[in-house]
């Protein structure tokens, strides 16, 4: 009668763990491309990434170092849908600090919404290297010409 009674408990366990398992289709799963980051030293200080949805929808993402704090490495993130080539679009924002006409405006800014973000971009100089310094919500950071360059996969 143990026996039986065993074998019962253990059929019951090992009909119950098996039916636990599932097994996914890893082609379903979204997998975030890198497109470019920018690195100070051993630092990374800002990654722009990519990713494919299910509904086909592309979601950029960047993350970056926030400079408000000096001591504290603390990362932020803007997300956005790339409709209407937006991720192109915004490349060519970030390089219009750099032409000849706006790099020594000190005045020269733009106000655009990343995904739900509202973001602010304003032309910055020091010791004669020209920057954008983006200042989102979330925190902000600085860009030479050469990072935005590396960020977007331009230039390795």
């Amino acid at each position: 009668m143990r026996r039986v009674l065993f074998l019962l408990i253990s059929l019951i366990i090992s009909v119950s763990t098996t039916g636990q398992i599932i097994i996914e289709d890893k082609s379903s799963i979204s997998k975030s491309v890198t497109i470019g980051n920018v690195k100070n030293g051993p630092n990374v200080l800002a990654t722009l990434t990519y990713e494919i949805q299910e509904n086909n929808d592309t979601v950029c993402k960047l993350v970056f170092k926030d400079f408000k704090y000096q001591t504290l490495e603390e990362f932020q993130s803007v997300s956005f849908l790339n409709k209407g080539n937006t991720l192109e679009s915004f490349y060519k924002i970030l390089k219009s600090f750099f032409s000849e006409e706006n790099k020594k405006n000190k005045k020269y800014s733009v106000n655009i919404k990343l995904g739900n973000e509202d973001v602010n971009l304003n032309q910055y100089r020091a010791l004669g290297i020209g920057a954008v310094i983006l200042n989102a919500k979330s925190g902000y950071v600085y860009f030479t010409e050469n990072q935005v360059e590396k960020l977007f996969g331009k230039k390795k």
